[in-house]
């Protein structure tokens, strides 16, 4: 669950390539919020993938 979680995560930051590259502090902002959008989907996949092993 973990690694395809991750991989979901991974990629939803790489298709939000094209707004870190635009010009301005356009980008700035894109780049934080992908950034705070990719921990938040990391920390939800290592929760989800721990909670039926390791937690119980």
């Amino acid at each position: 669950m973990t690694p395809f979680l991750g991989a979901v995560t991974g990629a939803c930051y790489d298709a939000t390539e094209p707004l870190r590259s635009l010009a301005g502090g356009v980008s700035k902002l894109f780049r934080l919020l992908s950034f705070i959008g990719y921990c938040i989907g990391l920390w939800i996949a290592l929760v989800l993938g721990l909670a039926g092993t390791m937690w119980n």
